[in-house]
């Protein structure tokens, strides 16, 4: 019981740092039919979890070599250029393959945003145990709170380039806090989280209420006429 508090703000911190992480995870999911977003989802992300168990164990290693944090930077702004750039150009896949790809880009996602989120849920606490729960109801959590979020999608359909946005915004991030240690470049830039986690926060209230607001002002038009 001693260690309930831990591991309370061991959830805590994990679901609120996986708040962006939930936003592209839901609007990877919404690219999908109905009947198979929430197999994209509880699957992609078990196997995000997964992962995260397994980087518990060399989170030492994770942040002696900035490369691995690197390469999730860079993966984000792949996964957001597709987004803006290439998609839309060829949507002819069946729907199993779909299904498969959406998965795996949902587990590729969530391992790259959960770098940061290992790191810092290990600075919570010593004990192994104590972090491996938080992590795994941490985890759960953001499974229903990325099912909110897909729901959100449906009407705020903004909300989904609001979501690759923040995407490229993560991983520019971790590329210029990691690039000047790899590069050995002499000096080093740190973000502070809690600038991070109002920028996610913003972008995603400020679309969410912009939208709303363009909805009344449809709505208010029909209902005059």
């Amino acid at each position: 019981m001693s260690d309930l508090p831990t591991i309370i703000s061991v959830i805590i911190l994990s679901s609120l740092l996986s708040l962006d992480n939930s936003l592209v995870v839901a609007a990877i999911a919404d690219k999908l039919p109905r009947h198979q977003e929430q197999k994209a989802v509880v699957f992609g992300l078990s196997a995000g979890i997964l992962f995260r168990l397994m980087a518990l164990f060399i989170v030492g290693f994770i942040v002696k070599y900035p490369i691995i944090k690197i390469i999730g930077g860079l993966y984000l702004l792949y996964l957001a250029y597709q987004h803006f750039a290439v998609e839309g150009e060829e949507e002819t896949h069946h729907a199993r393959e779909a299904l498969g790809a959406a998965i795996v880009a949902i587990t590729m996602a969530d391992i790259a945003f959960s770098v940061d989120n290992i790191v810092a849920t290990v600075a919570m606490s010593p004990k192994l145990m104590v972090v491996l729960i938080g992590t795994v109801v941490g985890g759960i959590a953001m499974i229903f709170t990325t099912k909110l979020i897909l729901k959100l999608l449906k009407r705020y359909h903004l909300l989904e380039a609001c979501a690759y946005a923040i995407v490229a915004f993560v991983g520019a991030v971790i590329l210029v806090e990691e690039a000047p240690t790899y590069f050995g470049l002499g000096f080093q830039i740190h973000i502070p989280d809690m600038l991070k986690f109002a920028v996610v926060i913003g972008a995603a209230v400020g679309t969410v209420a912009y939208e709303e607001l363009q909805h009344r002002k449809i709505h208010n038009t029909r209902h005059k006429k």
